[in-house]
């Protein structure tokens, strides 16, 4: 079993690398991608810890882009990091991040919530601030009750202070991560609500769909397996974890990819690095 979606404190999960490989082991997956948002700079210590396991370690990343006013996160797999396109693209998105949550923190003192960017650093570990930590803050000073309720009244698409991602062309996203080795994958495409774009995305050229997803259905996981059957596209499967962020639930171990769709991101790893 392996769980190819996993956040860490290098972006907007709770827990640290070590403890998530430690959850990995201790509910016996055989391996697991690290994917957190526009960084790559948890994936050496992922991969030391892993090899210390004896789990199989799947370099990842997630991407968010804005594509006909939705936004879309797309899983790269087996990316050479060190790729001069992957770490111009990171350097992008990260400059738009900050710029986009300074602009959520704006809106948010326009509704007269008393929030400041300073504010968010106790909850940052490292580089990469997002819209989690802004729900965890509005949490502590109790402007919500809980982070689904951040999100439902201020956060998500139809919030009160949403500010959209940088539109940026998906099909050159698929192709940076396909010239750097790597296997592109629809992330959770049940949250983009419009499956007109999910196809869409389809014909620009992604490598897979994620069926199995924390924040999917029953009804989503078969419509989105019987999508991949038809278009012979990768089936892949994550918790999504960002350790107790969602619901106070921690999701590893309930969500998981058997070896035999692992070993087609592996093989088609494999032909692009012999190209």
């Amino acid at each position: 079993m392996y769980d190819l979606h996993l956040h860490s404190t290098f972006s907007d999960g709770r827990f640290d690398v070590e403890k998530i490989v430690s959850e990995i082991d201790e509910n016996s997956f055989s391996g697991m991608s690290l994917t957190d948002h526009d960084t790559v700079d948890g994936l050496n210590l992922a991969k030391d810890y892993c090899n210390k396991k004896d789990i199989d370690f799947i370099p990842g990343i997630e991407f968010g882009i804005t594509y006909k006013k939705k936004e879309i996160h797309i899983l790269g797999y087996f990316i050479d990091y060190n790729n001069k396109e992957i770490s111009e693209l990171i350097d992008k998105l990260k400059i738009d991040r900050k710029i986009r949550i300074r602009k959520i923190i704006n809106r948010l003192k326009d509704l007269n919530l008393d929030v400041s960017f300073d504010e968010l650093q106790k909850y940052v570990k490292k580089d990469i601030v997002s819209r989690s930590h802004i729900a965890r803050l509005l949490v502590e000073k109790t402007y919500v009750n809980n982070i689904k309720e951040a999100f439902d009244i201020y956060l998500g698409q139809d919030g009160l202070a949403y500010i959209e991602k940088n539109n940026y062309n998906i099909k050159k996203v698929i192709n940076i991560i396909k010239s750097a080795g790597g296997v592109s994958v629809l992330a959770h495409p049940g949250t983009i609500k419009d499956d007109d774009i999910v196809k869409e995305i389809i014909n620009l050229g992604i490598d897979g769909i994620e069926i199995i997803n924390s924040k999917h259905s029953l009804e989503d996981i078969v419509k989105y397996n019987d999508l991949c059957d038809n278009y012979k596209l990768i089936a892949t499967a994550g918790s999504d974890c960002h350790g107790k962020v969602i619901d106070s639930k921690l999701l590893i171990g309930n969500y998981y990819l058997n070896y035999k769709n692992v070993e087609k991101i592996k093989k088609l790893h494999s032909i692009r690095l012999n190209k």
